[in-house]
């Protein structure tokens, strides 16, 4: 993965992130009323639910949502006096920004968009 910060003089930390294939930026998974079931929290079972959605046979919607260790990286560059500026774009000359609040950084679920919604989980 492959990351820059962009510190500006006020209270804004600017996130970008450059795409590449190998990257993990995006994961699959299923909201179920066990919880949310991920490829990194319960193999066995997301794939087995990825084997009903292909069959259009499983009872849960498959999500997407960024990966456990973008959201570390989210955490981790937050602060309670600082925004999180997101980019993403496979090109950096055109890099679209997302704001996040720190207060909505707290929440269980809060959504960014760049272009399709991602969830960020704090299940």
């Amino acid at each position: 993965m492959r990351f820059y910060i962009d510190n500006k003089e006020c209270d804004y930390i600017f996130f970008r992130k450059a795409v590449n294939i190998s990257d993990d930026f995006i994961q699959s998974g299923f909201i179920t009323p066990e919880g949310l079931i991920t490829k990194n929290s319960n193999p066995k079972l997301f794939n087995q639910y990825s084997k009903m959605v292909s069959k259009n046979k499983c009872q849960y919607e498959m999500v997407t949502f960024l990966s456990d260790e973008m959201k570390n990286i989210i955490e981790l560059l937050s602060n309670d006096d600082a925004y999180i500026e997101f980019a993403y774009s496979e090109d950096f000359y055109v890099l679209p920004e997302i704001e996040i609040d720190k207060r909505t950084l707290k929440s269980l679920n809060f959504y960014i968009d760049f272009g399709v919604k991602y969830i960020i989980n704090k299940i």
